[in-house]
């Protein structure tokens, strides 16, 4: 075939496959190293449909962290060194059945988040001392994200499609994952 063939033909130039996504009990990709955001400013954008754990750090004190845990209701992060748990509740319920685009922005001590484009009124306030870690993407220890995941971008550093022959390559650096 030709260059734009999809690897699946079903999904015509869409190139979906499986990869890309996470069936809830035991799909998960892990980093080759970790990506530490500190405790400054950072950037993270992710596509999805679904709900669950979907950028995570499998370590930390006393148990996993998470800077992702999306639900139909809101988006939860847990800092790396911390037990708090911040939630921001979306303006309004959404259908987890289709596909969002998500950016999560940290400020000083200010997180932020746009869904498909649109900032949530809610932001949450950390402390000035927690730091977040991401070496996961859609699990974290025994809890899975359901659904599909792509077009990930960790604060420009590393970047993956969730698409192709090889989805989960970092287009930006070398930290790629399996």
């Amino acid at each position: 075939g030709f260059t734009g063939e999809a690897t699946i033909p079903q999904t015509a130039d869409k190139n979906w496959n499986k990869y890309q996504w996470f069936n809830g009990t035991d799909s998960g990709v892990t980093l080759t190293s970790d990506i530490d955001l500190g405790d400054g400013d950072f950037d993270v954008s992710l596509t999805w449909i679904g709900e669950g754990y979907a950028i995570t750090a499998l370590t930390g004190v006393p148990s996993p962290r998470w800077l992702a845990r999306m639900s139909s209701t809101n988006l939860q992060f847990r800092a790396y060194n911390t037990a708090t748990i911040y939630t921001i509740n979306w303006n309004s319920t959404i259908d987890i059945t289709v596909v969002h685009t998500v950016d999560i922005n940290r400020t000083g001590n200010t997180l932020s988040v746009e869904l498909d484009g649109v900032g949530q009124a809610a932001t949450v306030t950390t402390a000035s001392n927690d730091t977040f870690i991401v070496n996961q993407i859609g699990f974290v220890q025994s809890n899975y994200f359901t659904g599909t995941i792509l077009n990930v971008n960790i604060n420009g550093v590393a970047a993956y499609t969730g698409l192709g022959n090889d989805p989960w390559r970092d287009t930006i650096g070398s930290n790629d994952g399996t």
